[in-house]
C-alpha cells in the first residue's frame, strides 16, 4: 500500500518533471522558429521526450502502477498550472 508520503513524493517529481518538460518545450520552440536550427530543435526534441519517458519507466519499475499514476497526475497538474502561465509571459 501506498503511504500518503510516497504519493506526494512522486507526485512532486512527476510536477518537475512536468514543468522541467515545458520550460524545454518552450526553448524546443523558439529553436524551431529559428533560422538554421532545425538540427538542434530536433535533438533537443528527442532528449525532452527522452528523459520525459526514462523517468515515467524508472517510477513505474521502482514504485509501481500508484506511483506512476501520482507522477503522472503531477505532471498533468504541471501542465494545467505552468502552460497559463508560459502563454501569458510570451
Amino acid at each position: 500500500m501506498t503511504s500518503i508520503a510516497e504519493a506526494a513524493l512522486h507526485a512532486a517529481l512527476g510536477f518537475a518533471l512536468g514543468v522541467g518538460a515545458l520550460i524545454s518545450l518552450r526553448k524546443n520552440v523558439a529553436l524551431y522558429a529559428a533560422a538554421g536550427s532545425r538540427g538542434a530543435a530536433i535533438g533537443l526534441h528527442f532528449i525532452r521526450m527522452a528523459i520525459v519517458v526514462a523517468t515515467f519507466v524508472l517510477i513505474a519499475r521502482l514504485a509501481g502502477a500508484r506511483g506512476l499514476v501520482f507522477a503522472l497526475c503531477g505532471f498533468v497538474l504541471a501542465r494545467l498550472i505552468a502552460l497559463p502561465r508560459l502563454r501569458r509571459a510570451r
